[in-house]
């Protein structure tokens, strides 16, 4: 399926498409011209219930179900899958710094 498999590979290797995929994937999917059982199950998957599980892969199931080839789709979750790690750590890091930042100025 082009139109399931473009976006998925476009975040493999587009820093921009997975930050907007992460922020707002709804739009991407509109601007992709998914249909509503594609769109359903990217905001399924991106919804990262098997992230700190013994089964991350499991992510990508809604996708493969809805008609993503499964090794893109895979593929494309491991890459959000991080991105999405990576942006929880720097919302922690914020978080533990604002306090000293707060109590220096304050």
């Amino acid at each position: 399926m082009l139109f399931c498999g473009k976006p998925l590979y476009d975040s493999r290797f587009k820093p921009n498409m997975r930050a907007r995929l992460l922020q707002d994937a709804s739009v991407v999917a509109e601007e992709y011209g998914l249909s509503l059982e594609l769109k359903r199950a990217l905001l399924k998957s991106l919804a990262f219930h098997h992230l700190d599980t013994d089964r991350p892969g499991k992510d990508a199931d809604p996708l493969v179900e809805a008609g993503a080839h499964p090794v893109g789709a895979l593929m494309a979750m491991h890459v959000l899958q991080h991105e999405k790690r990576k942006s929880r750590v720097g919302e922690q890091a914020g978080q533990s710094l604002a306090p000293a930042f707060d109590r220096r100025t304050g």
